[in-house]
């Protein structure tokens, strides 16, 4: 199956869903990972990689709302202009709401689980020293039994892990995990999303509702 019939198929997905469920609209979570190509062709602003990492920091507040968004920045290794396009481009998909600065958890856990690993999907390359991610890394490293192949990393000087490299969804990933144990759970559980096979995906599925549970309603 091509790629675009697999986008196809996931849009029909959501345009059933939507009808039986309070979430944002198909084209808003299909929107959210629309690939490089539909992107580049029409420039319609729809969210990147980027964008969602750092709803996925805000995700990881626990329900905080004591942040800036220079602050948030900061924290995450990007500059405020890469927030505040993120937080712009959130609140038209109806996952953030700016009075609040709370997130639509439900959207965002129902688009990460269903369209991740069709439209963030990583770029993979060979052996690499680097940060865990994904099943290698906390918490489902606690779940999934080592085995005798090399484990996903995010390549980063500084990682004291050998395995196959893995793009993460922002450069400054591998570094800011190193002192944000919060995020840096969420980012692999994500991670496991983008790249496991059915059982680590459902682990992580799993995992991921609990910690969005935890975060508070909108």
């Amino acid at each position: 199956m091509s790629d675009s019939q697999v986008g196809d198929r996931y849009f029909d997905f959501l345009s059933d869903r939507a009808m039986l469920s309070n979430i944002a609209s198909p084209i808003q979570i299909y929107s959210i990972f629309a690939n490089r190509e539909y992107r580049t062709a029409y420039n319609c602003g729809v969210m990147d990689s980027a964008d969602m990492y750092v709803l996925l920091k805000i995700a990881s507040l626990r329900g905080r709302s004591d942040w800036t968004q220079g602050l948030l920045a900061a924290e995450i290794g990007v500059s405020p202009s890469t927030v505040n396009r993120a937080l712009k481009r959130a609140t038209n998909a109806k996952l953030y709401h700016p009075s609040s600065k709370n997130l639509n958890l439900r959207s965002l856990e129902e688009a990460l689980v269903h369209g991740s690993r069709f439209f963030l999907a990583p770029e993979q390359g060979g052996e690499s020293r680097g940060t865990p991610t994904a099943w290698a890394a906390p918490p489902l490293d606690a779940e999934i039994a080592s085995s005798d192949s090399l484990p996903p990393v995010w390549p980063h000087p500084l990682g004291e892990t050998r395995g196959l490299s893995v793009e993460p969804l922002h450069p400054s990933a591998p570094k800011v995990a190193l002192r944000d144990p919060d995020f840096y759970a969420v980012l692999a559980l994500v991670d496991a999303l983008r790249l496991g096979d059915n059982r680590e995906r459902d682990l992580a599925r799993k995992e991921l509702h609990r910690i969005f549970s935890l975060r508070g309603e909108d």
